[in-house]
């Protein structure tokens, strides 16, 4: 049998890969010309691309792995 927590870690690691397009395409929008943000500086939108492209990748990932990890009062 596999081992839980590597399991949870691979499709964590699954999520982030599959969600890592679409949130780059996302920020590519929050920063380009029909951004919906007022223009402040390029390196706010160089800020703003990092988070998004970043961070909801790795929110899913998190959420992934909180899911598919085995409870402390199941390991016993």
């Amino acid at each position: 049998m596999s081992n839980p927590r590597r399991r949870a870690w691979l499709f964590s690691l699954l999520a982030f890969l599959v969600c890592l397009p679409p949130a780059f395409f996302l920020g590519i929008l929050l920063i380009g010309h029909a951004r919906p943000l007022p223009y402040v500086s390029v390196w706010l939108d160089r800020i703003v691309l990092a988070g998004v492209v970043l961070g909801l990748p790795a929110l899913a990932a998190r959420i992934v792995y909180r899911r598919l990890s085995p409870r402390p009062e199941e390991a016993e």
